[in-house]
């Protein structure tokens, strides 16, 4: 199918997670949700807006500013006190507009800003890991080490923890500059696919 549509084959690896944003800030909600549960777990949920207006308003390390501006070009007021807004005859009000139309104006340099500071931390980000990083080019036929993952199975005796790190294997074809297809040395089980980041030669 793909060459007919004139399409180029990608082949990946069979396992090579990737950075995932969304499990992240989960794991930092998790975190929020069992500092207030406290012994009937039923209650979980009783907090989440509380939980999610202090993820919004919470400025970032990097970019200086909260998700909520970047994405409203104003900050949530934490209490509705703070929309009080003085008339000429002593009445209260709150113009959203001109709250909108004073902060909307230096938005384009705060963009500019933040997009500046992301590029200069995703620089000094690969800067340090290819300090370690090598490049690593795997000949067909050549003894190496792969990564091992497995999972613990309590009705098999198998404790992950307890498996070695690493799986004597042999390159038998190379799928890409990144990609090569691995043979258990022990087993002759093909391994499939293998990212090179989780191979290592002798």
């Amino acid at each position: 199918m793909a060459r007919s549509y004139d399409c180029k084959i990608i082949f990946n690896a069979s396992y090579s997670p990737h950075v995932n944003p969304t499990e992240r800030i989960n794991r930092v909600i998790g975190t929020m949700i069992r500092t207030y549960v406290d012994k009937n777990q039923r209650d979980w949920d009783k907090n989440l807006p509380k939980l999610g207006f202090a993820l919004r308003t919470a400025v970032h390390e990097i970019t200086g500013y909260s998700p909520a501006y970047l994405n409203f070009g104003w900050q949530p007021c934490i209490s509705g006190r703070m929309h009080a807004v003085e008339n000429a005859d002593g009445t209260i009000a709150f113009d959203e507009r001109r709250l909108l139309a004073e902060h909307g104006d230096n938005m384009r340099d705060v963009f500019k800003t933040v997009q500046e500071r992301l590029a200069t931390f995703y620089r000094e980000s690969a800067d340090r890991y290819n300090l370690r990083h090598r490049p690593l080019s795997l000949q067909v036929g050549q003894t190496v080490w792969k990564k091992n993952y497995t999972l613990s199975d309590k009705a098999d005796y198998y404790a992950a923890k307890l498996a070695p790190k690493f799986i004597k294997c042999t390159v038998v074809r190379k799928i890409s500059t990144n990609v090569y297809e691995l043979v258990n040395i022990g087993t002759h089980r093909s391994l499939g696919n293998v990212h090179i980041k989780d191979i290592k030669i002798d």
